[in-house]
């Protein structure tokens, strides 16, 4: 199944454009400044990032549910999340996801797209190295 559009503006004040993540494998991470799993997995997702940079993985967070901007960028600088994140605060991001693939009332959940743009796998929970790469390795695996 494909991927939601997920363009639209940046907790840090930028813009994303989905089309610009064609033919990468993304990351999809969904996170609030206020929830303690999302606080626990971030520097595994920053550390996932570093280590995947260069070989055609993208990260991108979606900070959902927060209604101002400080609440994300004190929790990026908090934890070194160099990736960028939309600002999601009305849930109208998450909410285009594919029934199932998404838990749109809890965060963290963790989504994978493949070079086609197609949702390849998800976990509806908090995810640490073990988990991150069991998402990412196949699709590297695969031939562009």
């Amino acid at each position: 199944m494909p991927a939601p559009d997920l363009s639209g503006p940046t907790v840090d004040g930028g813009k994303i454009a989905w089309p610009d993540y064609r033919g990468k494998v993304v990351i999809v991470n969904t996170w609030g400044s206020w929830c303690d799993p999302c606080r626990e997995e971030a520097r595994d997702l920053q550390q996932a990032y570093a280590e995947y940079q260069g070989r055609g993985v993208e990260f991108l967070g979606i900070n959902t549910r927060e209604q101002g901007r400080e609440g994300g960028q004190n929790f990026e600088k908090e934890f070194g999340v160099q990736y960028p994140s939309l600002h999601d605060p009305d849930g109208s991001l998450v909410l285009k996801f594919p029934r199932g693939t998404i838990t749109p009332q809890a965060v963290p959940n963790t989504l994978v797209v493949d070079r086609s743009g197609r949702l390849a796998g998800w976990a509806l929970h908090q995810v640490g190295p073990a988990d991150l790469d069991a998402l990412i390795a196949p699709l590297l695996a695969e031939s562009p």
